[in-house]
């Protein structure tokens, strides 16, 4: 069970760190020797790491290395929503922000919320996730600078235009490989069938979706299916009365609650079935 309790607001150049109960708190740089001088700092608090519990908050990647260096200096370490501590200071009253008074806040936070501590993912998978992103990136990248060749006429512009996107493929293109190559050494991904793989990347494609725990639900899952959708009927006074009477039909991928009327899925279902709203869910 922890006894000591340390909340750290993290920038990006400084972590201020604050613990209780001594209520005394520090700063140190947001480097690598900054987060040797915030562990060496830590473990001096009490008898065993595991005795010190840690709450960050979530900002945007800046955490990540401080967070890592601290697990694996075995202390029990949570990252939060902003939006939590956000909440939880002004249920106490405390309205001011600062980096001093967040790091308080984070402290408190740790001591008075029961936390379920999830280990950080291991070093394969956070690189694995890391080059996903970078491929995503390039991707966007290569989307955009395709749009603004199509809308560019003059010749230089366009000149650019092509040597960037052919520099971004030989980038996507790398990054592929790589990926193929960490899927080909895990046997976690090994286990995934050639024919449930995807054509460009053999082995990563499949993979990727398997550690992606952030992806949208795909088109395939139980909430997303292809509805149909009728169209709007003619209104050419031209058109003859069969083709005004016989409204086309389209189909369009949309969750079963929005294709059932429903706004929201938390709403009640219990209408299901009447006159009214005769389709239920699948």
């Amino acid at each position: 069970m922890p006894s000591v309790f340390v909340g750290i607001d993290v920038s990006q150049k400084t972590l201020d760190v604050r613990h209780l109960s001594a209520d005394q708190g520090f700063r140190v740089p947001n480097t690598a020797a900054g987060h040797r001088q915030l562990v060496d700092a830590l473990l001096a608090l009490a008898p065993k790491p595991s005795d010190i519990r840690v709450v960050l908050e979530s900002t945007g990647g800046l955490e990540i290395p401080v967070a890592i260096a601290l697990a694996e200096a075995g202390f029990e370490v949570a990252i939060i929503k902003p939006e939590r501590a956000r909440y939880f200071a002004k249920a106490h009253g405390q309205f001011a922000k600062t980096d001093t008074i967040d790091a308080g806040i984070l402290a408190l936070f740790a001591k008075d919320v029961a936390l379920t501590i999830v280990p950080l993912p291991p070093e394969e998978l956070r690189h694995f996730r890391d080059l996903l992103d970078r491929r995503q990136q390039l991707v966007d990248m290569r989307t955009m600078e395709s749009n603004r060749l199509a809308s560019t006429t003059l010749k230089v512009a366009r000149k650019s235009l092509e040597k960037h996107i052919d520099w971004i493929n030989r980038e996507i293109q790398n990054v592929e490989t790589d990926l193929d190559r960490r899927v080909a050494d895990n046997p976690h991904c090994n286990r995934f069938p050639a024919s449930a793989r995807k054509p460009h990347a053999s082995s990563s494609a499949t993979c990727r979706n398997s550690v992606r725990s952030t992806a949208r639900p795909s088109a395939t899952s139980w909430a997303w299916r292809r509805w149909p959708t009728k169209a709007a009927k003619p209104t050419d006074p031209d058109t003859s009365s069969e083709g005004a009477n016989r409204s086309a039909t389209a189909s369009t991928w949309r969750p079963w609650w929005l294709a059932a009327g429903i706004q929201s899925p938390k709403r009640s279902i219990a209408g299901y079935g009447n006159a009214a709203n005769p389709r239920r869910p699948p």
